[in-house]
């Protein structure tokens, strides 16, 4: 496995890795001990890797909260991400929970800026 340290703020790793979905709930549990996890992805990604993702985040013990929006630019509105915030506050997500984007992009930023927006602070992978 190749590891990429980014050195901005706490910093943070990258890992690259072939088939690295199949082992991801591992490698967040190391860096998050959140017990309720806001899976966030776009119908594209999710298709894809959705399945094996959450099964992995529950094999480490999460309790796990699927958030699936359109995928495409025309979907990064405030509108998508009101309702990411909403849907977190619906299922009792705390600052001790964690926000986990699966995907790039739209939905890295969407994401990220919901996790930021809805509790300063909370874990975000």
């Amino acid at each position: 496995m190749k590891t990429l340290n980014v050195k901005v703020g706490k910093g943070y790793n990258i890992f690259i890795e072939k088939g690295l979905m199949s082992s991801c709930g591992k490698y967040i549990k190391e860096v998050s001990n959140a017990a309720k996890v806001c899976l966030i992805s776009d119908t594209n990604v999710y298709k894809i890797y959705g399945n094996t993702v959450e099964e992995q985040l529950k094999a480490v013990g999460y309790d796990v909260y699927t958030y699936v929006f359109d995928a495409g630019e025309e979907s990064k509105t405030t509108a998508t991400v009101i309702s990411m915030v909403e849907f977190m506050a619906e299922n009792g997500l705390t600052r001790n929970d964690l926000v986990v984007a699966l995907g790039g992009g739209v939905c890295g930023d969407m994401a990220g800026f919901a996790a930021a927006i809805y509790l300063r602070g909370i874990d975000f992978v």
